[in-house]
């Protein structure tokens, strides 16, 4: 019974509201653009320059990308580079302190060092 009596208020609440002059707005119809080339052509313009300034943007971020790209690698071969040079760096003045703790322990002068290295490169 109550499912009945809210379906007939209901019914009467929408023809009231017909009566009343409360018709839901009117959609307009969609423009179309067949029936005039000209605007058309020109909306087909439009769509061309919007997608050649597309690609102009896209360009633009490439080669600013490719520029980044460019800088990075050089940084990481600078660090690189200075790294390896440094590593050898090192690694000579430990054979220059070992040499010297060498010479120093055996009591060597100068020319008895040179052919303790001659002999230690000979091995």
């Amino acid at each position: 019974r109550r499912r009945r009596r809210r379906r007939r208020r209901r019914r009467r609440r929408r023809r009231r509201g017909r009566r009343r002059g409360r018709v839901a707005a009117k959609q307009q119809p969609a423009p179309t653009t067949h029936s005039n080339p000209q605007v058309t052509k020109e909306y087909q313009q439009r769509v061309t320059a919007i997608l050649k300034n597309l690609e102009v943007m896209q360009a633009e971020v490439n080669a600013q990308v490719s520029v980044i790209e460019a800088e990075a690698d050089r940084t990481s071969l600078q660090i690189t580079n200075a790294a390896v040079a440094e590593g050898y760096m090192l690694q000579q003045a430990a054979k220059t302190n070992a040499t010297a703790l060498v010479a120093k322990t055996l009591g060597l002068d100068g020319p008895e060092v040179v052919q303790y290295l001659k002999l230690k490169v000979g091995r």
